[in-house]
């Protein structure tokens, strides 16, 4: 767990991601898995709160982001509902016309 939580201290997208699938290794019978599990939710939410923040400023970078929720966390339904609305709403947007 030493090393996800290392990685996870990068406090990047990519590096939270990096850091849920070595803390997703820990196997099951093991008594970090508590912590790893632990762990991964928290990383978890903390992609979907950086998802949300963009979601108004970037909607491509929230997207980007809340892709990186991996399955085995429980926040991935919650990725995938803002990935869903945010692709539709922007399905829905005109697009610009040239002058």
């Amino acid at each position: 767990m030493t090393q996800a939580i290392d990685t996870a201290n990068q406090g990047t997208p990519d590096s939270f991601r990096a850091a849920m699938d070595i803390a997703n290794q820990v196997p099951l019978d093991s008594a970090e898995r508590g912590e790893a599990d632990y762990e991964i939710n928290n990383w978890g939410n903390q992609l979907l709160s950086q998802a949300e923040s963009q979601v108004s400023v970037n909607p491509d970078a929230a997207i980007s982001i809340a892709t990186k929720i991996p399955p085995y966390s429980t926040f991935y339904n919650q990725a995938q509902e803002l990935i869903r609305n945010l692709s539709n709403a922007q399905l829905l947007q005109p697009a610009p016309s040239d002058p």
